[in-house]
């Protein structure tokens, strides 16, 4: 078996773009820039909406995102370490597939969602506060940035 990828004619860099191995046609360096953009201009408004909603110091607010965000990396890396390890173990596609992805991302998600409003409600925040914001304001911004920048996508 082996590294299967080189066989089927696949570039190295496709075992860590997983958007461009998944989705024909979108460039690596797009599909990064895309999914960058999105989520980083989303956290943008998160940030001071998230000030606005808690009625806490920005400080207080900065070191539970950054907390929060250690959370979803860790979820995310593990995903990333199954798909390694799927390609140089030449499992099927399907292991490492689009659904295995969009799976640990949606755990990500969720994970933080609830490492956030566990956070801010030990200083009084009630959870639905944070998990309204969470899932309206970033969740919600993020899908707007993403439909916003699909021509990242394609590469125009």
């Amino acid at each position: 078996m082996g590294l299967s990828h080189r066989r089927r004619g696949h570039r190295f860099a496709d075992l860590w773009a997983s958007l461009a191995g998944a989705i024909p046609g979108v460039p690596i360096v797009g599909g990064a820039v895309w999914l960058a953009a999105s989520s980083g201009l989303a956290w943008s408004l998160f940030g001071p909406a998230l000030i606005g909603i808690t009625r806490r110091h920005p400080i207080v607010c900065a070191h539970a995102c950054l907390v929060t965000m250690c959370y979803g990396e860790l979820v995310l890396q593990c995903g990333a370490l199954v798909n390694l390890a799927a390609r140089l173990l030449g499992m099927p596609d399907w292991f490492a597939a689009v659904p295995f992805n969009m799976a640990c991302v949606g755990c990500s998600n969720i994970i933080m969602a609830g490492a956030l409003a566990e956070q801010l409600k030990a200083i009084g925040v009630p959870r639905r506060r944070t998990l309204a914001g969470w899932f309206l304001i970033l969740n919600g911004s993020g899908a707007l940035f993403a439909y916003a920048l699909r021509s990242l996508l394609s590469g125009a």
